[in-house]
Formats: C-alpha cells, structure tokens, sequence
C-alpha cells in the first residue's frame, strides 16, 4: 500500500498508525524547506534569483522559490524540424510516435516540468499524453521509470541560481526515460558537489512523489558533468546506478591542482625576457603537449582561485584585501 503525505510542517513532524485491533506505530520525520538546506549546511550568501529569466517570474522569497510551471512540446512526423511547441487546447495534427524500450508505442509528445528546488531551477522531461491521468500509483505507460540525470560542465563560484542543462533529449525521452536536472548540478553554476547530490536527492524525491517510484538512474555529463556525477555517486552510494561521464575528469580538487600550476607557470613565462624560453621548453616544463594547454587551463578556470574575481552578483560587494576584506570571495575553496 502506497499512499503521498502532505500538510507536513517544516521542522519534526510525528506521524502516527493506528490499526483496527487498537495497534499503533508512529514515526518522526523532519520535513525540510523546498529552498534548502537538506544536509549541505549553511548556504552561500549572497544569492541572486534567476526565476524571472527563467520564466517563472519574480522569486516569492529569499530563497529564489518561484511557482512550478509545465509545458509541452511534441515531435513532428518530419522528425528533422526537431520538438515543437505542442497546445493541448489545439493539437497539431503532425504528432509522430515512438516505441519506448518496453516496447509501447505512444504519441511523441513531451511534457517539461520546470521549478525551484534548494536556491536552483530544476526541468523534468518526460513522455506525457496531456488528454489523459497521471498520479504516482498509475503512471502513464509512455515512462519506463528510468531516469537521465544530467550533470553539467565546467567549475564556477557564481552566487546565483542560474539554469539547468538542456532536458529535451530525443534519444533518451523518445525510448521512454524521464530526463531530469537542477542548476545546482551544472558545475559551472555550482562547484559545491555536496550541494549537487543534495539538489539530486530533492529533485529525486519530487519525481517518486509525483511522478512514480524510479527503476533506475543513469548519469550524464561532460568535464565538470563527469566531476558531478562521480563524485556524487562515490559519496553517497545508492543515489545513482550507472554513469555516462565524458571528456573526465576524477573531482575538481584533483583537477585543480593543474590549474593553478598553469596559471603560475604563465605568469612566469610571461614576464621572461623575450626567447628566453621556446615553446618546446615551456612545454616540457608545464607536462603538455604545447603552451595552449595551459593557456586555455589560465582562461578558463583561474579565476575560480582569485578572490577578488566577484561573485557574479552586481549587487554583491566583492572581495578587495584593503578596500572591502568582509566582501564576497569567489574561490573555490570558499563557495
């Protein structure tokens, strides 16, 4: 027996069972804050929301929640034009199908759930036929209760919801996977890995709770999308099943170490007399293969170590050493 409880209240709640024979049971849940925190701690200050730039309008508070939208989309039957927007007040009459892994054949039509969760914007794609029910006990047969949880790239210290990765996948959705991800899982906008499998289990309980219990999970995820989802799957074993990581990386410590080795190293050859150093030597100092490497390591991720970087917020007073030392720090180490 199944059944969703609601009405609980943010603190310790006691739940209580009683049978027809006079038995009872009870059990105490602590019920969390949809903005957080679960177990990550303390959050960052400050914050700055991006609800309105996601199309979910001004943040209801401080936490950056905003009202849960959906919308739909569906495949045409000339596949090449991609998803299209889909009404169901006025259905298209160009609908393709697709067989899912279970072998069940239904309209291609994709319903995209978007919401905040724990100070991020979260998307849910899944095979959805608008004209008919879905709860959790009876869900539709489109889904195959698997789940594609995406993990995005890069390393950023950024203090600010942001966006998540991209879930309309038609490789995946159109076998029957539900696709799903959180802003706060994009290393890019969040390299706090304990924030990220904390942003994975809230968005994984909203998915059983509506959506139906989960068969399984599969990560994806490239650079910083590898970091995320091994790292999180190493630290809190259970919460995913199988990872896709790409173009990898081992966690954002260990990759660091190369960064700022870089960024060092450039700055000295840098201020070396012209011709001093040729190429192939800066090469066989730095371990790569040409000077570009490390360049690219520099551009690209430095700034993660420089406090004075900013936080990304305009509103922020960032970090200076004289002028404002109680200022937002934007290293790694700090966020």
């Amino acid at each position: 027996m199944y059944g969703l409880l609601s009405g609980l209240r943010v603190g310790v709640d006691r739940v209580v069972a009683r049978g027809a024979d006079g038995s009872s049971a009870q059990l105490r849940i602590t019920d969390h804050p949809i903005g957080g925190p679960l177990f990550s701690g303390a959050q960052i200050q400050p914050w700055q929301c991006t609800t309105a730039a996601n199309g979910l309008g001004p943040p209801v508070d401080a936490k950056c929640d905003a009202p849960t939208k959906y919308s739909y989309v569906y495949m045409p039957t000339d596949r090449a034009r991609g998803f299209q927007p889909y009404d169901p007040a006025s259905p298209p009459s160009d609908v393709a199908t697709t067989r899912t892994d279970q072998g069940r054949r239904v309209p291609y039509i994709v319903r995209v759930e978007k919401g905040t969760q724990d100070r991020g914007i979260y998307e849910i794609a899944v095979l959805f036929d608008p004209g008919k029910p879905w709860s959790a006990w009876t869900p539709q047969a489109g889904w195959n209760h698997k789940l594609v949880y995406e993990f995005g790239p890069s390393c950023g210290t950024d203090h600010k919801q942001a966006s998540p990765e991209n879930v309309l996948d038609d490789m995946e959705l159109s076998r029957g996977f539900m696709v799903a991800g959180s802003s706060m899982n994009v290393l890019g906008n969040n390299c706090n890995t304990v924030v990220s499998a904390e942003a994975a289990v809230m968005l994984k309980q909203r998915i059983v709770d509506r959506y139906g219990l989960i068969r399984s999970t599969i990560a994806t995820g490239c650079s910083g999308g590898s970091i995320g989802q091994q790292v999180v799957a190493d630290a809190y074993p259970g919460l995913i099943q199988g990872l896709l990581p790409a173009c990898t990386f081992p966690d954002n410590w260990t990759t660091g170490i190369e960064v700022q080795d870089c960024h060092l190293l450039d700055h000295y050859f840098g201020g070396a007399p012209p011709g001093m150093w040729t190429d192939a030597q800066r090469a066989a100092v730095d371990g790569h293969h040409d000077p570009s490497d490390c360049a690219a390591w520099d551009l690209a991720f430095a700034p993660v170590s420089n406090a004075t970087h900013g936080c990304g917020d305009p509103l922020a007073a960032n970090y200076n050493p004289l002028t404002h030392p109680t200022g937002c720090r934007a290293t790694l180490q700090d966020a």
